[in-house]
């Protein structure tokens, strides 16, 4: 059985849905976790509560698996991973395909890329809060650019990532 390099169909849209509860759950970490009497705590107000059930029921789970909940590091992956887990693998997509999402080329440059484009709008995002339907046209905007589109071509077609695919 020959691996393709472009992933397939159902693979390519699990990778783009995984992404997108990752991003999320980084909206709600960045805008409303909140340090409360020495604990993490997450807490979404009721305007974001009501935009996410409007535009994003989809996601509504996982904020109602966290929202006014103390977390840490550990908390906060079980819940993201456990609602992949339970929201895509076997039920939108074939058991099975979230462990190959998360460990395929696509899913890791994707990753990659939301972190820079995180870490260089950081500081307008904390200055201008925006919904979580904002935070994903913003982003789909940056990733449209031709720098990103280029970047993202050299990470595809570096050594390295020729590597990781040859082990998939």
């Amino acid at each position: 059985m020959s691996k393709s390099k472009k992933p397939a169909a159902p693979l390519k849209q699990a990778v783009v849905d995984a992404a997108q509860v990752m991003r999320f759950d980084h909206w709600m970490r960045f805008y409303f976790l909140k340090e409360k009497d020495g604990k993490l705590v997450y807490e979404v107000p009721a305007e974001a509560v009501a935009e996410v059930q409007a535009n994003h029921s989809h996601l509504e789970g996982l904020l109602d698996m966290v929202n006014e909940r103390e977390t840490d590091q550990e908390r906060s992956t079980t819940a993201v991973c456990s609602f992949i887990a339970a929201r895509l693998d076997g039920m939108v997509y074939k058991e099975g395909t979230i462990s190959e999402v998360f460990d395929s080329p696509a899913f890791k440059i994707e990753m990659y890329l939301f972190s820079l484009w995180n870490q260089s709008h950081e500081a307008m995002l904390d200055e201008n809060p925006v919904d979580f339907t904002e935070w994903e046209r913003l982003y789909a905007e940056w990733r449209e650019s031709s720098q990103v589109k280029e970047y993202e071509a050299k990470l595809v077609s570096s050594p390295a990532q020729r590597r990781s695919d040859s082990t998939q």
